[in-house]
């Protein structure tokens, strides 16, 4: 099987070399990365061919994270999809373990992991000890965490580019309403970058991009 990995990035100069090199240390390679420049005014594509320059580096005007997404996603030649935002980090072991549990489970559409979220050097211990969650890893299918099978995006279809936030939670909700099975290994996969302004520092609930989601979401469930 060959692995694709999406970065959507957009003024993501200050993280993306500590991303890039994180998929550079897996004990089983991607045998392609791209990384999706959504428009950055702070050198991001200039990064992402320093920090690897067998990366293929796609830029575009701003259009969002969903956007982005896609257009990595049509662009990825791998039959089995990993994405990655531009300030998150996977652990070594993170493609080697999903993809050996995807080849002995043919039933299952993707595979998620453990996750813990860690403060972004930016962050004052007042605030990283404010916004960083306490209790260590959780099962996660976020789509960091996830390894999953090109088919099965295909089949569902691309992120949803009207929603700004909440885009991959969506699509993971219309996978599962399709009846696509996914598990979650025990060991931790993904590093969660906390750092103010990022969308892992928000609270979801107040915000219109998860509001809009949720809606999508209950219109779903009352459509089945």
């Amino acid at each position: 099987m060959q692995i694709s990995v999406v970065i959507p990035a957009f003024q993501a100069a200050a993280t993306l070399a500590e991303t890039l090199h994180s998929i550079g240390a897996q004990t089983r390679q991607p045998d392609e990365v791209i990384v999706v420049d959504d428009g950055s005014t702070d050198g991001t594509a200039d990064i992402a061919r320093t920090a690897m320059p067998s990366a293929r580096v796609i830029t575009q005007a701003n259009a969002g994270a969903a956007a982005a997404t896609n257009v990595g996603v049509a662009a990825a030649r791998g039959d089995l999809l990993a994405m990655l935002d531009a300030d998150d980090l996977w652990m070594p072991g993170k493609l080697a373990a999903q993809e050996a549990a995807l080849r002995e489970a043919p039933h299952l559409a993707g595979i998620g992991g453990g996750m813990e979220s860690f403060a972004c050097p930016s962050l004052s211990p007042a605030m990283a000890a404010r916004m960083v969650p306490q209790g260590g890893a959780v099962p996660c299918l976020l789509a960091g965490a996830v390894l999953l099978r090109r088919a099965v995006h295909d089949t569902i279809g691309p992120y949803d580019e009207a929603l700004r936030v909440g885009y991959t939670i969506d699509w993971m909700h219309r996978a599962r309403l399709a009846g696509a099975l996914f598990d979650v290994l025990p060991e931790v996969v993904l590093r969660r970058r906390i750092r103010a302004g990022s969308l892992s520092s928000r609270a979801g609930g107040s915000q219109p991009g998860f509001l809009a989601m949720a809606r999508l979401a209950i219109a779903r469930r009352r459509a089945v």
